[in-house]
């Protein structure tokens, strides 16, 4: 019986001592490794080209897309929907922050219109519980966004509601770049 057990032994001796300790595999190099991205949420092209290298300075933000100066037929609309009277419109857009534009042009006296910008290409006025913001005079508030398209650089869509002493218009169409 106990050439049984000096039997197991030697054997359990011998396949330990036959072991080879395991070593990783040589690893491949990948090229997409070595590509920057932006990592920053809040632009607009975060985590694109990903797996990569961090990269905060490929990166560009949602001000950036909406900047610059638009030719706009000011298309404004009555509550039935018919047309009141189109007026053209040079509007100047410029980044204050990474999310944040000013737009000057729309309103005749100079004021100027806050919107905030967001990564998925939309901007919405600057207001409080959506109520609006004061526009061109103190009996007039504004809603409304801009809408830019990925794929094309060279136009936004506006669409504003105005609510003033006289009324409720709608301000509707296509800007375009300059």
């Amino acid at each position: 019986m106990s050439y049984r057990y000096i039997i197991i032994i030697i054997l359990a001796v011998t396949g330990f001592l036959a072991c080879k300790k395991y070593s990783d595999p040589q690893g491949q190099s990948d090229p997409r490794l070595s590509r920057p991205y932006c990592n920053d949420p809040v632009a607009v092209n975060y985590n694109w080209d990903f797996p990569g290298t961090p990269n905060d300075s490929v990166c560009f933000y949602p001000s950036q897309v909406f900047s610059g100066t638009y030719s706009y037929q000011d298309s404004v609309y009555l509550p039935d929907n018919s047309l009141a009277y189109v007026t053209p419109v040079t509007m100047h857009l410029w980044p204050l922050t990474r999310t944040n534009i000013r737009i000057t042009g729309f309103c005749p006296n100079g004021d100027s219109l806050n919107f905030t910008a967001t990564r998925y290409y939309t901007a919405s006025n600057d207001t409080l519980l959506g109520l609006g913001v004061p526009i061109c005079s103190n009996l007039d508030t504004l809603t409304g966004t801009l809408t830019k398209y990925q794929t094309n650089d060279t136009f936004m869509l506006v669409d504003f509601t105005v609510v003033s002493d006289t009324g409720t218009t709608y301000h509707r169409g296509t800007a375009y770049k300059q």
